[in-house]
């Protein structure tokens, strides 16, 4: 589940199998929101406004589409759990679950 959606993961948490969190740094996510520019009926201003909430996700408190709130979800989290930091990992770690769909696939 992608952690915009926060709020949601009460709703499944204790479903969940194994918990990935994928914390690259703001400094990489800003410039990749730049790049990706305004999309769909987006506006200047909505896109100005979306862009400081990205840039402010480290130090937002007490609400569930923070680093503050993420951390301490994956914290709590018994089962297994796998912390991606860069994009290397996420790329390495992609390229796995890659191999395992076409594997099953074969089967």
């Amino acid at each position: 589940m992608e952690g915009v959606y926060g709020q949601l993961v009460n709703m499944v948490l204790d479903r969940v199998t194994t918990l990935i969190w994928i914390d690259l740094p703001e400094e990489e996510c800003v410039e990749s929101f730049k790049e990706r520019g305004i999309q769909g009926g987006e506006t200047r201003t909505q896109f100005d406004d979306l862009l400081k909430w990205v840039a402010e996700y480290r130090i937002r408190t007490n609400n569930w589409n923070s680093f503050q709130v993420h951390g301490r979800l994956f914290a709590e989290f018994s089962g297994p759990k796998l912390l991606l930091s860069n994009r290397q990992a996420v790329t390495e770690f992609a390229e796995t679950l890659t191999v395992c769909v076409g594997e099953a696939i074969d089967e």
